[in-house]
């Protein structure tokens, strides 16, 4: 099985402007994200998809595979999740020749995310034959 992480990162985020740079333990959430998806075995590529030339170099100083800059109508606040990742699967098909069997869009915002979590998610969907998985967490009132 091939698996694509795609971790997505926009600079203009409505709320937190250049909240995916923030350092947690002195590193950028986008670099917590790429460190993680590279630490599990199954993942093959790690592909970073942003809308700014700065991210994109820190992503790849951290391993991380990128295309390039994504058109700026995939990085607006409306942009559906599903079209960035049909962009950015396109551009992998195209520079890697192969469709991956799985794809895990890891969100930078979880810094605390570690790569067991990830390989949970994983055997949930090959052991059980789901889809796709979605983590939450239960937040205290």
């Amino acid at each position: 099985m091939k698996v694509l992480a795609l971790i997505p990162a926009r600079k203009n985020s409505k709320s937190i402007p250049n909240k995916n740079l923030f350092k947690f333990q002195g590193i950028p959430l986008i670099g917590h994200a790429i460190k993680c998806a590279l630490q599990v075995k199954k993942i093959d590529k790690v592909v970073f998809s942003s809308d700014s030339d700065e991210y994109i170099s820190i992503a790849q100083s951290y391993g991380a595979h990128s295309f390039g800059k994504r058109p700026p109508e995939l990085a607006l606040d409306e942009t559906p999740m599903k079209d960035v990742v049909s962009f950015e699967l396109g551009r992998f098909i195209e520079h890697f020749g192969y469709t991956p069997d799985l794809i895990f869009i890891i969100q930078p915002t979880q810094p605390l995310r570690q790569p067991h979590h990830l390989e949970k998610a994983l055997s949930l969907i090959i052991q059980k034959g789901s889809d796709s998985v979605v983590s939450v967490v239960k937040i205290p009132q």
